[in-house]
């Protein structure tokens, strides 16, 4: 088992004064690390990451109970795309129930914990939500650009 660390800095200099910001996490007991870099053609939607149970993921899907960090950078310099995080808000590793859209710039990075009742999503409610469901799948919309993004997931 091996312990993966990770940090955030940010500096900004507004009037004259130096603002900095450092936030270290390390997170033991990681047994396996998925990395893919790939390229997302121009109009198209690509999964990057599947998630099931553990006792489904015989298809190539992530072990969801098992993943401790996922993170999302897009590589382009110029153009963004948007991240759709599919909800199985049944939990009951069938097709995706719901949709989370996010825009992702270029060279902007998206962090998320576990995909296991990490997220949930409402168009009927403004109170807030506390029930959280499981992350199904990720899937990018490169929009009518070619981009390149990098996924790294922590699992244990």
């Amino acid at each position: 088992m091996a312990t993966m660390k990770t940090f955030i800095n940010e500096q900004v200099t507004l009037a004259g004064v130096t603002h900095r910001y450092r936030a270290e996490k390390e997170i033991s007991g990681i047994n396996e690390v998925y990395h893919r870099v790939t390229t997302v053609p121009a109009n198209t939607d690509m999964s990057i990451a599947s998630f099931k149970t553990a006792n489904n993921t015989d298809t190539g899907n992530l072990d969801l109970d098992s993943i401790v960090y996922i993170r999302i950078t897009n590589l382009d310099s110029s153009n963004s795309v948007i991240l759709n995080l599919l909800i199985d808000t049944n939990e009951d590793d069938s097709a995706a129930d719901g949709n989370v859209a996010l825009k992702l710039d270029a060279g902007k990075s998206f962090i998320h914990c576990s995909p296991h009742d990490g997220i949930m999503c409402s168009d009927s409610s403004t109170s807030e939500i506390t029930d959280l469901k499981d992350l199904q799948s990720i899937l990018v919309d490169s929009g009518s650009n070619s981009v390149n993004i990098e996924v790294l997931i922590g699992i244990q």
